[in-house]
């Protein structure tokens, strides 16, 4: 199967998980459009890791790039994995997805529908929105300080994050006021230095 190269870095941070990221790199390797760069940051108490990424994985055209993590924690994992990347595009993905069909291709596609759309996430399928019920209703109504027919994708107040929705009727492009890190795509320009806060630990 021919496999499309993409200008892309992804950055996976990792820690003694070495069988969850070898299904993951082996799910990537399934893709039909693939990052230029997989840089695993890890932190792993043993050598496992560093040498399942010397290792070549059947299909996986990209370049798998291990480093030894400065400081363990999954911010600062993914600020030092930013710092070494060399492509216009960061990926950002947790060690143990598991990619539908096509997921890598779409994910660039989206990013490039329009040249405002700064980041774009794939949708998590073990993980749904709920619509919420009638007290969470009010008490988002007062967070957000007006009635919304959905809270799909929204974030409310300082700290409340909800999940997108996932419905066939909804188009494959969905504004979202915040984008999780299991499987992202950024524009370079679009990420603050560092992408994520110091005060991020653990």
């Amino acid at each position: 199967m021919p496999v499309d190269l993409l200008p892309v870095a992804v950055v996976i941070p990792t820690r003694d998980r070495t069988a969850a990221l070898r299904r993951t790199l082996e799910s990537l390797a399934h893709q039909s459009a693939q990052p230029a760069e997989v840089s695993i940051v890890d932190a792993s108490a043993d050598e496992s890791t560093r040498s399942l990424c010397i290792e070549r994985i059947p299909s996986l055209q990209s370049a798998v790039l291990w480093h030894s993590a400065d400081l363990p924690g999954a911010a600062s994992q993914r600020n030092q994995g930013v710092r070494d990347c060399s492509q216009p595009v960061i990926g950002f993905m947790d060690d143990d997805i598991l990619f539908e069909p096509r997921c890598f291709a779409r994910l660039w596609r989206a990013l490039h529908t329009e040249d405002r759309i700064g980041g774009v996430n794939a949708m998590i399928t073990n993980q749904r929105y709920q619509s919420p019920g009638r007290i969470s209703q009010i008490v988002f109504r007062f967070l957000d300080d007006r009635p919304k027919s959905s809270y799909a994708g929204s974030v409310l107040g300082p700290a409340v994050n909800l999940l997108p929705e996932d419905s066939e009727d909804l188009p494959e492009v969905v504004p979202v006021e915040w984008l999780n890190t299991t499987c992202a795509l950024y524009r370079r320009e679009a990420l603050p230095d560092p992408p994520f806060p110091n005060h991020f630990k653990g």
